[in-house]
């Protein structure tokens, strides 16, 4: 049976870019069920802009709440027994709902789909390979199965993705059968800016996890995106994966690592907040560090931070 895709575009003050977004789901080759454009209370002109596709979309506007609920509210709204994101400033080729198909076929078990993608800028020009970027030794290690560009990870991939982490909210395809059985999206983590990594780790730590290394979809960067501030966006990350431990959300086999990949990333955050001059937040960081990774080098940077906090200014802590 041919999987029926809903695809749900949440939308905020994206005049320049909706009308791309939404025509690359429309051209699919192999059509979506339906396109859901939600918007979460625009104030320039993108509902006029979607207007013009109002007889082959869904489109529903409400107040502003955020992307998270604006996800959450569509995916309710869907009919389709596959979900796939499209975030909308980003683009799929054509090719994009043909391959998820083709790769569900070959690996039946399959219950959500990560595309390889590359980034977009401004002027058009392409750019990166996000499945290439993957450490060495990363893909052989985590594939259990492979047919052409289409492959199968291991049961446990969860704990390979706190390495790595190649899927994109707008590069992955999942089942609502799945999506259902994790409890769908926490509106809890709207406040964090890598909020779509909540959702997916909760996936993969329930689902089985395939992949497609065509670079089917287009992820726009430029200066109005929320992952645009890397610091605060790595340190949210840390946050998720401590919710995830606290709300329950990672099975027993995989929360001794968890744990440890916090630690480790407390420590990176610590030493990226040190090159960049934030002070005071490195000294928030520092006190969360266990005594073990307190080393000469770690203790140095941290009074040498003393100093600092005398000539900069008191920053919003980020943790």
């Amino acid at each position: 049976m041919k999987p029926q895709f809903s695809v749900i575009i949440p939308t905020y003050n994206r005049q320049a870019f909706i009308a791309e977004a939404i025509e690359s789901a429309l051209k699919q080759t192999s059509p979506a069920t339906e396109v859901i454009v939600y918007d979460d209370g625009s104030t320039d002109d993108t509902e006029s802009i979607v207007e013009r596709y109002i007889n082959q979309i869904k489109y529903i506007k409400f107040r502003n709440a955020g992307v998270v609920m604006a996800r959450k509210n569509a995916i309710a709204m869907a009919s389709g027994d596959w979900i796939a994101l499209l975030d909308s400033d980003d683009i799929w080729r054509k090719n994009y709902l043909k391959d998820v198909v083709t790769c569900i076929n070959e690996f039946p078990v399959a219950e959500l789909v990560g595309t390889n993608f590359c980034n977009i800028d401004n002027t058009g020009t392409k750019f990166f390979d996000q499945f290439a970027s993957a450490p060495h030794g990363w893909w052989p290690s985590v594939v259990e199965n492979q047919k052409d560009h289409y492959t199968l990870l291991k049961a446990n991939c969860y704990l390979y993705f706190l390495k790595y982490q190649p899927i994109y909210v707008s590069a992955m395809v999942f089942s609502r059968e799945l999506y259902n059985s994790i409890g769908g999206i926490n509106p809890h983590v709207s406040h964090l800016l890598a909020e779509d990594a909540h959702l997916t780790r909760r996936l993969v730590a329930t689902g089985r996890v395939a992949c497609n290394t065509e670079k089917n979809v287009f992820i726009r960067k430029h200066d109005s995106n929320i992952s645009a501030n890397m610091m605060q966006n790595f340190a949210d990350r840390i946050k998720i994966l401590e919710l995830l431990l606290e709300e329950g959300d990672v099975p027993q086999p995989y929360q001794h690592e968890t744990k440890n990949t916090i630690t480790q990333w407390r420590l990176e955050l610590f030493n990226k907040l040190f090159e960049h001059s934030r002070y005071w937040d490195m000294q928030a960081v520092y006190k969360l560090l266990p005594p073990e990774l307190l080393t000469t080098k770690v203790r140095c940077k941290y009074w040498i931070s003393h100093l600092g906090r005398i000539m900069t200014r008191k920053p919003r802590i980020l943790l």
